[in-house]
């Protein structure tokens, strides 16, 4: 199933159109976990924490790639490993 077809399917996450969106979840979660291995776990900048915000976006990515979009056979390899890693680290 294509993403485009899925702005009218009732079990659609919101806001997920594209293979684009899809995308930027994932690269938006490593950003966080980069940052997260560079600066520290505890690092904040402006509101946001990389760690929450990181582990936020794995989750949601792990969430539509193993459920409406799993039949478009979306990788969760790297997204459970960031997520993982949120999960483990001490503040």
């Amino acid at each position: 199933m294509e993403l485009s077809s899925l702005a009218n399917n009732s079990n659609c996450i919101s806001g997920i159109f594209s293979d684009v969106h899809m995308l930027s979840l994932i690269y938006a979660a490593e950003m966080c976990y980069w940052i997260c291995m560079l600066k520290g776990k505890a690092f904040s900048a402006d509101g946001l924490i990389p760690r929450e915000a990181g582990q936020q976006l794995s989750k949601l990515y792990i969430e539509i790639a193993t459920g409406p979009l799993q039949s478009s056979h979306w990788s969760t390899e790297t997204a459970l490993t960031i997520s993982n890693y949120f999960t483990t680290i001490d503040i």
